[in-house]
């Protein structure tokens, strides 16, 4: 190989640069051959061992690829769980969301990206919502959960349970926040349909409520069996 790029830069004039590997006890020695012209038809050789940049350059390359395949990895993890994921930045502003996450409020991955949490947070909501974010903010706890309503993009309400944690960067730049719903609407409902069952089976009954309100759960819900305790 090297007579071939003595004689290339013989014919061309031009520096010949090119790696060659020699096999050395259980190793690689990858050393850099350097070919010049010096005078006619004699050149100058320089040979340098670059095995452990070599073998930085294979590491770093190495480390790029498991890097990539684990930010693919947890791309899809995040795009097909089953939970409802936002990344919001320290304004509240939404930075991804999941598919799942935009099920529940009702708007798209492009809508929410013009938008921030408290933007579709029910203005009742909205104070104690962030009053926990600060303290998660300002390190007094390191995550928070709460009940609390959207109004998703159709105008309804939609009940959920919201977790939500700091994600610190390594750079110093302002956190992120990730959030983490999950949809209560239906226990809610179930919840208030018992409260109304219970203040039903109160307004007529007085003192004897227990056995009324056994009695009236099961003709409001068509049902044979009840049973009540008290805690």
């Amino acid at each position: 190989m090297m007579m071939q790029y003595i004689g290339k830069a013989l014919q061309t004039g031009s520096l010949q640069i090119y790696e060659q590997e020699l096999p050395i006890n259980d190793g690689l020695r990858v050393e850099e051959v350097r070919i010049t012209v010096c005078a006619e038809n004699e050149v100058l050789v320089i040979i340098r061992d670059v095995s452990d940049r070599k073998q930085a350059e294979i590491a770093l390359k190495q480390s790029q690829e498991r890097l990539k395949s684990s930010e693919y990895l947890l791309n899809a993890m995040f795009m097909r769980s089953p939970l409802a994921i936002a990344i919001t930045d320290i304004t509240g502003k939404f930075v991804r969301t999941n598919p799942e996450y935009q099920k529940i409020v009702g708007y798209s991955e492009a809508e929410l990206a013009n938008l921030r949490f408290t933007d579709i947070t029910l203005a009742d909501d909205v104070d104690e919502n962030l009053r926990r974010r600060d303290l998660v903010l300002n390190n007094e706890c390191e995550s928070y959960q709460m009940e609390k309503r959207f109004i998703r993009r159709d105008g309804s309400t939609v009940w959920v349970k919201a977790s939500s944690s700091k994600i610190d960067q390594d750079n110093g730049d302002p956190p992120f926040f990730i959030g983490i719903l999950e949809d209560i609407s239906d226990r809610k409902q179930a919840e208030a349909s018992l409260q109304s069952l219970v203040e039903g089976a109160a307004a007529k009954t007085g003192a004897n409520f227990f056995p009324a309100l056994v009695e009236y759960i099961a003709k409001a819900l068509n049902v044979r069996f009840v049973f009540v305790t008290r805690a």
